[in-house]
């Protein structure tokens, strides 16, 4: 959607980007611009979240990647991209959705710890705090370690 290179980015200088941010929403001609997308489309926060939405929305049904009642696996790394995925797709599934998502999450959550060098304490740490979260979707989730995937992968 939002990749380098894929037209739908332009890295403008840093006043340039600056000054644009004062424009009003380009969608509810009301709010203050505070992200600008593509060649200056500027939205309020409002408005952008909308339209994320929607294009997170439109991606999955026009593209037919994921039918109804499929079973789908989501790669969480607690980072921001993946968390915003998993935000989109909770919303999605929510009954009060307009045009609810219908397939079935799971969520996996690989720790790569150990390569990071990090202790076993802190390993144990962190994956608790991910389950936290995770056990907040309602969603099925697998935390696996590294480790175990390359087991895996032998047999």
């Amino acid at each position: 959607m939002c990749e380098v290179g894929d037209g739908n980015y332009v890295d403008m200088g840093r006043e340039e980007k600056s000054a644009r941010l004062g424009q009003t929403c380009m969608k509810c001609k009301e709010g203050s611009a505070v992200l600008i997308i593509r060649v200056g489309d500027a939205f309020c926060k409002s408005c952008f979240k909308d339209y994320f939405i929607h294009k997170f929305r439109a991606m999955l049904g026009k593209n037919r990647i994921v039918y109804p009642g499929e079973k789908v696996l989501l790669a969480y790394s607690g980072g921001p991209s993946s968390s915003a995925m998993i935000q989109q797709v909770q919303e999605g599934l929510s009954r009060d959705a307009p045009k609810k998502l219908r397939f079935i999450p799971g969520i996996l959550f690989i720790d790569e710890g150990a390569v990071c060098g990090q202790s076993w304490e802190q390993r144990k740490q962190n994956v608790s705090e991910i389950k936290q979260v995770l056990q907040k979707t309602n969603s099925p989730f697998h935390v696996v370690p590294l480790e175990e995937v390359r087991n895996i992968s032998q047999h």
